[in-house]
């Protein structure tokens, strides 16, 4: 239900929590100097810019030092993890040669996420990037909690309207 209901996934309630998600980690690498960050939200600028119009990561994060971080966020059913995590490798390979000959280095952070908030080992990407980003360890701490916690909140508001109908509500904030 939380997962796998197409029905769901045509209402965008899937990507309602995939948007909350991103909205915060947009949000938390924003305050990051001399960074710029461009997400797949109405808010800021569109990674597009970046990639052209054939891929269009989630998020994409240049340092002051021409560093590139591309950042594909999933978040699905727990069993599928991997299968996720495989398949975003997959499909940003190529963007990610591509790109290397622009920026000093390109890595490409897998967060591949159950709807429950649990995280798999791809998501040891994303802890490297907190490290790179010199978050120290409680930061990383939160961060990490954060993004769990939207996780496992939009997927239980998801649960709780399941009878009702989808009023695209705003993207939830923490």
């Amino acid at each position: 239900m939380i997962s796998s209901c197409k029905c769901y996934l045509e209402e965008g309630r899937y990507t309602w929590r995939h948007n909350s998600v991103l909205l915060y980690l947009a949000n938390t690498f924003s305050s990051l100097s001399p960074c710029k960050i461009y997400a797949d939200l109405p808010s800021f600028t569109s990674p597009c810019l970046i990639t052209g119009d054939s891929l269009r990561p989630d998020l994409l994060l240049v340092t002051g030092n021409n560093v590139l971080y591309i950042l594909e966020l999933t978040l699905g059913f727990e069993t599928n993890m991997q299968v996720n995590s495989t398949r975003k490798a997959n499909k940003y390979y190529r963007l990610i040669k591509d790109l290397s000959s622009t920026y000093n280095k390109v890595t490409f952070i897998n967060l591949s996420m159950g709807a429950l908030g649990v995280m798999g080992s791809s998501c040891d990407s994303f802890l490297s990037l907190l490290q790179d980003l010199s978050f120290d360890k409680l930061v990383q701490k939160r961060i990490i909690m954060k993004t769990i916690n939207i996780a496992i909140r939009t997927s239980y508001f998801i649960f709780c309207q399941r009878n009702k109908t989808w009023n695209n509500p705003e993207l939830l904030i923490i």
